[in-house]
């Protein structure tokens, strides 16, 4: 048979040529690659955890380091002039206040048949204030332990520190007159007078000043446990009593 006379295709079927790579060759390939790729990131993320878990039991058996002593910073303890100082800055401690409302009838007698008699009556409303002028204490008044923990104090004696009629709610109720007979205003500014005796009278009957020297003591313990001190005394003192001019 003569080969020239065959068909091409045949001819090419009898002499193959060398084979090329067709397309699941290379599918083949390229999976491996990826797997390969896959394999070896895995090892890596393995040593890695291994690495950081041995470092971290490393950390746990290994001993503390032993903390260095630096200078300790020295305690700031506050001295008697300081608390003093301290203490002026309230000025007064106004502890305790008196407020009382009372009636009040001044008169005032009149010549024949009744001519310049006149009498009022006047409603008045006062109030009385007690407390401590912290400007009297000094620094012999204060003494302060070593430790600055605690704290004795000798406070001024409580005293009235103001007294006033409240005008709001003072009014004159009634004033009577007799015969030919003009009304005086300072009969009224007489009554208010002796309704201002009243109300200071009603406030030291009610203890007042034994009120404000234990509400005084209160306040200043509060003040001073503020400043940091854990115990505070206060020296022995009586209630001094009500001034004279009631």
């Amino acid at each position: 048979m003569n080969l020239e006379s065959l068909p091409r295709a045949r001819k090419d079927a009898m002499n193959p040529s060398p084979r090329t790579p067709n397309v699941q060759d290379r599918n083949r390939r390229r999976a491996e690659a990826r797997w390969l790729v896959v394999l070896l990131a895995g090892s890596l993320v393995m040593l890695l955890i291994v690495a950081l878990a041995g470092r971290a039991v490393w950390a746990g058996l290994a001993p503390a380091p032993t903390p260095t002593l630096g200078r300790m910073p020295t305690p700031t303890v506050i001295s008697g002039v300081a608390v003093v100082q301290q203490i002026q800055r309230l000025s007064r401690l106004e502890t305790n206040s008196y407020s009382v409302q009372t009636v009040v009838t001044a008169e005032r007698p009149g010549g024949f048949l009744g001519i310049g008699q006149q009498k009022v009556l006047v409603i008045v409303r006062g109030t009385v204030v007690a407390g401590i002028d912290l400007s009297k204490l000094g620094p012999q008044d204060v003494k302060v332990s070593p430790d600055g923990k605690r704290v004795k104090v000798k406070l001024p004696d409580v005293e009235i520190l103001s007294r006033y009629l409240d005008e709001g709610a003072t009014q004159l109720y009634d004033h009577q007159t007799g015969l030919f007979t003009k009304p005086d205003s300072s009969l009224v500014l007489e009554a208010q007078q002796m309704g201002m005796s009243r109300v200071m009278q009603a406030a030291c009957e009610g203890g007042i000043m034994k009120r404000a020297t234990e509400d005084g003591q209160r306040a200043m313990r509060d003040f001073l446990r503020i400043m940091g001190f854990d115990t505070v005394e206060f020296d022995a003192s009586s209630v001094p009593p009500c001034p004279e001019d009631i």
